[in-house]
């Protein structure tokens, strides 16, 4: 649709106003004025008819027809109107203009019909004789008794039709000046009306642009100050509103990216709406890319594109969980899904994922070490009690006997103590870690770790088995000394135990860009990759056999991670069969 502007609206319809009104105000003037103006003329030829009627008697005794003929050319010619002198038998006697003995017989004319009535007559016709159109007025001359002739005056129609040209001239300038004085007033009109609007306009653009805080000022005009109030209201509104819907999605938005658990919404499609952080790393994905793509595109389980369908059709909370399998690695998905409606009927759903895989792990640890300890602390209890009630329902054979059982009762006693010992250390570590109450202290680590070497020494003499320190003086850690030399102390011990006779067994120590290294080889029998991942949880053995015959309690290496976590660092363990291992501390950089 082809838009103009205003003014080429007001224009043409101020120039037709004006104009019909111009014709209108013409067409009752001119009707007026020449009615007046015809009016007037037949006024003034009925009063030279009279006048020439009159003057026409006496000549009518007197006069011969060519006398008279000639005196009415000349009366005439000197008012500047035609006069014409009729018998009652309708007989022209006189013409100022023709040659009576040429005209017709008048009697049947409509003037000189009402005249010979006794009236005065009046007709605006055309002339026969003239072929023009002619106003005329006749009027009865009576003598003593009875009409004697009729006198007529006559004009042409043509000078009212040569004044009302003029006038039509004279309106017609009018009017184009009308139509220059409208088309000014028609350019003010649209000034005054379009220069409000045009600052509506642009306040308007930049409101949508988003510079709801701009205002337009208001005009003069009572209703355009109306409109601007109203639209600088509704922006103060819209831009209250959009404040307000930024805010709340910006703390939605935080709320989703800070929480720990995934949150992925969907629609009645089960196209994604909201995938936060978590969720993406949850399911592997960018949430920014799978905004508008179905489940079943983002997510490859069976199990959780079922369980967001169930959560779809369900009446109210559902909960459920998934495993997510990638290669080797498994995750335990903990699921809650709850329906989103929109008036009557669902509008989508919102599935809460939580990573539960470390809980589940925790559990299965937790299951394990109550299971292990309650079997670690049951075997030599129950060797303590076998031998006591042998000794209490028996008499021992000979003293050597006796000895020997008391001597095993106190070695699975000495175990037991070790167990329990063990145990108390892992708990106080476990409370130091939680606490953040490790107290240390920026030692020397050579002395520390010649003094865990020491402390190996009498085991590694049995065995003939050389433990080799390296360790550059000046190498300094933060660390709590008695535990962090416990720790060495755990894997050289276990270093020494699995090693064959004879097989060294070294320890070294240095610095590099993570921070302190202490690592512990040995060319002992290795550890497969299977028990790799397992082997610092507590009462985790390779070899269960074997571990209980060198007297380990199986929370050696358990201890020695725990240590090393509440000093900030990791342990690590590279090992393969018949290779031997190497059990690396690192330790952070001292603050």
């Amino acid at each position: 649709m082809s838009r103009r502007r205003m003014f080429w609206r007001l224009y043409p319809a101020f120039v037709m106003i004006l104009t019909i009104s111009l014709l209108a105000m013409t067409w009752t003037i001119t009707r007026s004025l020449r009615g007046l103006y015809i009016e007037h003329v037949q006024a003034d030829l009925a009063a030279r008819a009279i006048l020439f009627g009159q003057a026409a008697l006496p000549r009518l005794e007197t006069a011969d027809a060519e006398t008279l003929a000639a005196w009415c050319r000349e009366t005439g010619r000197a008012s500047n109107t035609r006069v014409t002198l009729i018998l009652p038998s309708g007989q022209v006697v006189g013409d100022s203009d023709e040659n009576p003995a040429h005209m017709e017989n008048h009697a049947g004319r409509p003037e000189v019909a009402e005249a010979l009535d006794g009236r005065i007559g009046r007709s605006i016709r055309s002339s026969v004789t003239r072929r023009q159109t002619m106003v005329y007025v006749a009027v009865p001359v009576k003598g003593e008794k009875s009409l004697r002739v009729v006198a007529r005056a006559a004009k042409p129609v043509f000078l009212v039709e040569e004044w009302l040209r003029d006038f039509y001239l004279r309106v017609g300038l009018g009017g184009v000046v009308t139509a220059g004085l409208a088309a000014l007033a028609s350019w003010m009109l649209y000034v005054w009306i379009t220069g409000p609007l045009e600052s509506i306009r642009q306040g308007a653009r930049r409101m949508a642009q988003g510079n709801l805080a701009a205002r337009i000022p208001a005009p003069d005009s009572e209703e355009m100050a109306g409109l601007v109030h109203d639209l600088n209201q509704m922006a103060a509104q819209l831009d209250e509103r959009i404040r307000a819907a930024y805010r709340q999605k910006s703390e939605r938005e935080t709320i989703l990216a800070s929480m720990v658990e995934g949150v992925l919404a969907v629609d009645s499609g089960e196209r994604i709406l909201v995938v936060n952080q978590a969720a993406g790393r949850i399911l592997g994905v960018s949430p920014e890319a799978v905004r508008g793509r179905t489940i079943q595109e983002v997510a490859r389980s069976p199990e959780l594109q079922r369980f967001v369908g169930q959560a779809l059709a369900a009446s109210g909370p559902l909960e459920g969980s998934v495993v997510l399998r990638d290669g080797n690695r498994e995750r335990v998905l903990q699921l809650h899904g709850s329906v989103l409606k929109e008036g009557e009927g669902p509008s989508g759903a919102v599935v809460v994922l939580q990573d539960i895989t470390h809980l589940r792990h925790l559990e299965n640890v937790r299951r394990d070490f109550v299971a292990n300890v309650s079997h670690e602390l049951k075997t030599p209890i129950t060797a303590i009690k076998g031998y006591l009630e042998t000794l209490l329902d028996e008499e021992p054979s000979s003293p050597e006997e006796t000895r020997r059982f008391l001597e095993v009762a106190a070695r699975h006693a000495d175990r037991l103590s070790a167990i329990i010992d063990d145990l108390l250390l892992l708990s106080r570590m476990d409370w130091d870690s939680a606490t953040d109450s490790l107290e240390t202290q920026e030692r020397t680590l050579k002395d520390l770790l010649a003094e865990a070497v020491e402390a190996a020494l009498p085991q590694a003499g049995e065995k003939d088995i050389e433990v080799g320190l390296s360790c550059a003086e000046d190498l300094t850690a933060k660390v709590n000394a008695p535990l962090l030399t416990q720790a060495v102390v755990n894997l050289v011990d276990n270093a020494v135990k699995y090693s064959e006779p004879g097989r060294p067994v070294r320890v070294e120590a240095g610095r590099d860009p993570e921070g302190v290294h202490i690592a512990v080889v040995d060319q002992g029998s290795g550890i497969s990759a299977e028990h790799l991942p397992r082997i610092f949880e507590r009462f985790y053995r390779v070899d269960k056999a074997r571990s209980r015959r060198m007297g380990g309690t199986g929370l050696g290496l358990a201890i020695t991670r725990h240590i090393v976590e509440a000093h900030g660092g990791t342990l690590s363990v590279q090992s393969a069969p018949g290779r031997g291992s190497t059990f690396t501390i690192r330790l952070p950089e001292a603050a």
